[in-house]
């Protein structure tokens, strides 16, 4: 009678694990099926922008944790320090020769206005 029992008993597991083999089975395809739907390809769209989004604002983090440390230090240079000495050098000289120039002209009127009076 145990012999009976005990094949009774491994027939019904057998039958379940059958059972939910099945269900298991019919899961998945349930599961791949839905995964070929156009929200799908939205899905990864949209996750795709918010790591893209994730990733920008770690680097901007990063680079104003950087920058940050930069402007405390008083004896680093700043960045385009040498182009703007530069250029303010090249504007003195500009300034310099716009004078010279505006005061060359202005010689040259009064010469000239003064030849105009003595030959009238």
């Amino acid at each position: 009678m145990s012999d009976v029992s005990t094949r009774e008993t491994q027939d019904e597991a057998a039958a379940v694990k059958e059972a939910l083999k099945n269900e298991r089975y019919e899961l998945l395809q349930r599961l791949e099926d839905s995964l070929e739907t156009p929200m799908l390809g939205l899905a990864f769209v949209w996750l795709a922008l918010y790591a893209f989004a994730v990733l920008a604002y770690v680097t901007a983090t990063l680079a104003t944790f950087f920058v940050g440390r930069d402007a405390e230090d008083t004896e680093a240079e700043l960045g385009g320090a040498k182009q703007l000495a530069a250029l303010r050098e090249e504007v003195i000289a500009l300034r310099d020769e716009i004078r010279r120039t505006t005061a060359a002209d202005t010689v040259v009127v009064k010469r000239d206005s003064v030849e105009e009076m003595t030959e009238s």
